[in-house]
């Protein structure tokens, strides 16, 4: 079960990661752009 649990944080964690810094440069994206007018 432990290997298991290992295996299943490994495939998900870099989608998460990614999709984190994707957000985050999203937000920025979208602030910038209300900033501009």
């Amino acid at each position: 079960p432990e290997h298991l649990m290992a295996a299943s944080l490994f495939v998900l964690v870099p989608p998460l990661i990614v999709y984190f810094i994707a957000q985050k440069q999203l937000i920025e994206g979208i602030a910038a752009g209300a900033v501009k007018g």
